[in-house]
């Protein structure tokens, strides 16, 4: 263990965090945070506690949860936050699980390649540096490509075709400031309003899908919750479109920035990645595990575990670094270095067991055709790294900012 406690709010976990997640990897696999939650960081470990039920995303099972209310009190985004929890709960998971998957397999979002290479396509030729003739300057990668082409893929997926790009995106925006806890004030008033303006939506949206079904997944889950034993209310509903519209924008806009990083980085995998296109697959998988955007996940511990001769008790808070498991050298051969054909790849970048990412689908296809669109659109992507901004959330790691040139 540590001798200090280790502060992730530090900006260099943003920024540059591996170096870090080395030294914790090399002291052991499991420490603590100056707030008192167990940090853990060996691929086995974590991968472990992803899979087991003694651990769980059930937030409210947190010593204290009552008393700090993390998200708010009395507030939209806690009400939403906890009906997300609410689904995720072992009783219901799985039926959750049965409704919501099928919209999100690599077959289900096969009818969307066309639409979503034609938006890719779309939005790139609108991007200067992403012309021809590369006049006309640089671009941000992430405002103008990589957050907006992901909204487009999820509205699709789930059905919300009827109004528009930048009021979802505004949505989003305004919404995920809030979903990690201890959010500041004023993000909390444009979430609490945004919130309410897609909840309204969401509801009119359902209520149609009663009437007139649809093929989607708004309309699976309205034909598969219906009856006296319907498993979810409308709001467990309305929670569950919520989480699904949000979780999969900022996650893969994150994909799309670190991928580029990456392959900027290492040029002879972009190389190689544009004389093989039969790798983008692989190439996704790669990504994901050397810089994936969610680099930690919370969980609750629900039942006393030991876990690397350490006992965590029920109530103790768990963070799970994705990030660090991913390129632990027991678990990875030259873990630091980026391999697009690498084979194989037990990453950990979309979670593990039963709360393993439902939209793994979408995000992997979204993902490769934005690679495949940038390669198409720009000869070689070129970026500095001293330009580049990071957000600020301690649970994902993607640019807010990425110049391309």
């Amino acid at each position: 263990m540590p001798v200090h406690p280790v502060d992730l709010a530090e900006p260099g976990w943003r920024s540059d965090p591996f170096p870090g997640w080395a030294r914790l990897r090399a002291a052991g696999p499991l420490h603590r945070t100056v707030d008192g939650a167990w940090l853990v960081v060996g691929h086995r470990e974590v991968d472990l506690l992803l899979r087991t039920d003694r651990v769980g995303k059930d937030l409210r099972r947190l010593r204290g949860y009552a008393d700090l209310r993390p998200y708010g009190r009395d507030g939209l985004a806690e009400h939403y936050i906890e009906q997300w929890m609410g689904v995720r709960l072992p009783e219901v998971h799985a039926v959750w699980r049965s409704l919501v998957a099928p919209g999100f397999t690599r077959r289900s979002v096969a009818g969307l390649r066309e639409r979503l290479i034609q938006t890719a396509d779309d939005l790139l030729a609108a991007a200067p540096a992403a012309k021809p003739s590369r006049v006309g300057g640089s671009f941000d990668l992430m405002a103008s490509f990589a957050r907006p082409f992901p909204v487009v893929a999820t509205a699709l997926a789930l059905g919300l075709t009827d109004v528009g790009v930048e009021r979802l995106a505004g949505w989003s925006r305004a919404i995920t400031a809030v979903l990690e806890p201890d959010a500041e004030p004023a993000a909390r008033r444009g979430a609490e309003t945004a919130l309410a303006d897609l909840a309204d939506y969401l509801r009119v949206q359902l209520d149609d899908r009663r009437r007139r079904p649809t093929d989607d997944v708004l309309g699976r889950l309205t034909a598969g919750n219906t009856g006296p034993h319907a498993p979810f209310d409308d709001d467990q509903l309305v929670a569950t479109v919520l989480l699904l519209f949000l979780s999969g924008n900022d996650t893969v806009a994150g994909l799309i920035g670190n991928g580029v990083l990456a392959l900027s980085a290492f040029p002879d995998q972009q190389d190689l990645l544009r004389g093989r296109p039969d790798l983008l697959p692989l190439a996704v998988e790669e990504i994901l595990r050397f810089d994936g955007p969610a680099c930690i996940a919370l969980r609750a511990v629900y039942q006393p575990i030991t876990i690397a001769g350490h006992d965590l008790a029920a109530g103790d808070t768990l963070l799970l670094a994705l990030a660090a498991a991913n390129r632990d050298p027991d678990a990875f051969t030259d873990p630091d270095r980026l391999r697009i054909d690498r084979r194989p790849n037990r990453h950990l970048g979309f979670g593990a067991g039963p709360h393993a990412c439902v939209g793994t689908g979408l995000a992997r296809t979204e993902a490769a055709l934005a690679l495949s669109a940038l390669h198409r659109h720009i000869p070689r992507t070129r970026c500095d790294p001293a330009t580049v901004t990071w957000s600020d959330e301690q649970y994902q790691r993607y640019p807010q900012t990425l110049i391309l040139t």
